[in-house]
């Protein structure tokens, strides 16, 4: 059975962000919106996910599909937590 990303174990190794991503994460998040809208808006993607049945003695890639949710402009990351993990780590 397929499984996709979100319902997945990661390990994630990450550090706070710093002072740098505590002065200026999320401050031209406005911005970024204005001048492109379409990074910010909701929409379904297809994405190809691993399939590991029969005990991951034959795995396989099968295609799926997701709608991400509309991106906040509202919440600035001072902290980056793993909880921000888009798969592209």
């Amino acid at each position: 059975m397929p499984t996709g990303f979100g319902t997945q174990l990661y390990a994630v190794n990450s550090v706070g962000g710093g002072k740098y991503q505590a002065q200026y994460g999320g401050e031209y998040l406005n911005e970024l919106k204005q001048q492109y809208p379409d990074l910010f808006e909701a929409k379904t993607y297809d994405y190809w996910v691993k399939n590991y049945s029969n005990d991951g003695s034959d795995p396989y890639y099968a295609l799926s599909q997701s709608t991400r949710q509309d991106m906040p402009t509202d919440e600035k990351i001072k902290q980056w937590s793993a909880k921000y993990m888009n798969g592209t780590n």
